[in-house]
């Protein structure tokens, strides 16, 4: 369910034909996908902590394999967002306001490898 969820961007309740046609059949041959349980799994890799454990290693990665990082890629974008929580913020384009989150995105250039979100 995990895979399908990270690779695949249709509604849970295709995840069997998803499967049934994927080589996770046969990678995972007793995969459960009415597990409701991906919840847990997404605040288990969603805290800040376990971000800032992949970023530290990640980077380390990136420097071993002496990736060139001065060419850098940019990207910023806002996401609507009507949750309340700290990251919400107004936005105001064209006259027209609503509430977002930033998602900014540093790429490198030649690889297209992340190097920070």
């Amino acid at each position: 369910m995990i895979a399908y969820y990270t690779l695949c961007s249709m509604a849970n309740c295709h995840a069997n034909d998803w499967y049934e046609g994927n080589y996770a059949r046969i990678l995972y041959p007793k995969a459960n996908l009415t597990s409701q349980r991906i919840n847990n799994f997404l605040t288990a890799i969603g805290t800040e902590q376990t971000q800032r454990n992949f970023f530290t290693k990640y980077i380390k990665l990136l420097e071993q394999k002496a990736i060139d990082t001065s060419s850098i890629l940019i990207d910023s974008t806002g996401l609507p967002n009507n949750i309340h929580f700290p990251l919400t913020a107004i936005r105001n384009y064209n006259g027209e306001t609503q509430n977002e989150v930033r998602l900014i995105y540093v790429v490198q250039q030649k690889t297209g490898l992340p190097i920070y979100f």
